[in-house]
């Protein structure tokens, strides 16, 4: 039985000195990314969900996160289904660590860089569609009291007028002790904390493959984790720490 969780090219081993925190706060979110899934007429069939539980612990983080467990049989490859793995990753080492979902250890080391590693799953190009696209502010609701805001865009593209959408984002003061951003980008000019967003892409016809494709939806969400399992988290910090004092 094969699982097979993560593909990152591996590279030089990291001599950095890890310590083991103490007195640290455990924080903890969960990303929730939904995309559209479309058949070859360009008929919506549902969405393709990916779920990310990140945890924060002093300089430690560790990602859960879903991943295909395969078998071969009659020499074919076949899917048994989704499972769940963890990445455990120390700020000050090149080198992540992964785990099956009940801790036995596979024995791999991956390099990981922390800041991009998660956003590839959450991102969904933000910075390019404002960057790219015809973009006008629809509507802004702030309130002062919550540190809350809630922006709503009408965007289109300057070459394909046909290709347009609304997008909608919503932040929240609420999320700046998290040491991780949806959209580096867009945090960096509003200058508040990006949790949700809710592209709407209009149904259009698209002549080089002669569909019509459907209005599809696509959002991701940041939420927090009421209860993050402290001790499931510590113990997979110390099994780290073992193998890294090896």
């Amino acid at each position: 039985m094969k699982l097979l969780l993560i593909s990152i090219v591996v590279g030089l081993l990291s001599c950095a000195v890890i310590t083991r925190p103490k007195g640290n706060t455990l924080t903890s979110v969960r990303i929730t990314k939904l995309f559209p899934d479309i058949d070859q007429r360009g008929k919506f069939k549902g969405f393709d969900t990916t779920i990310v539980d990140l945890y924060f612990y002093g300089d430690f983080r560790i990602y859960r996160m879903p991943g295909r467990q395969d078998t071969i049989m009659n020499g074919l490859v076949q899917s048994l289904g989704m499972v769940d793995g963890y990445l455990i990753h120390h700020k000050d080492s090149l080198y992540g660590r992964m785990f099956h979902q009940t801790f036995r250890e596979y024995n791999k080391r991956v390099r990981i860089e922390t800041d991009t590693y998660i956003t590839k799953f959450s991102d969904l190009h933000l910075q390019e569609v404002f960057e790219g696209m015809n973009m006008q502010l629809l509507n802004s609701r702030s309130s002062k009291d919550s540190g809350t805001l809630k922006e709503v865009y009408h965007f289109m593209y300057p070459v394909d007028t046909s290709q347009k959408g609304i997008l909608s984002l919503n932040y929240s003061h609420e999320f700046d002790n998290i040491p991780f951003h949806l959209s580096p980008y867009i945090d960096s000019i509003k200058d508040n904390k990006l949790y949700h967003y809710k592209m709407i892409t209009f149904g259009r016809p698209v002549a080089k493959y002669k569909i019509v494709l459907d209005t599809l939806v696509a959002s991701v969400h940041m939420e927090r984790i009421n209860n993050p399992h402290k001790d499931k988290i510590m113990e997979l910090i110390e099994m780290y720490m073992k193998d890294h004092s090896r």
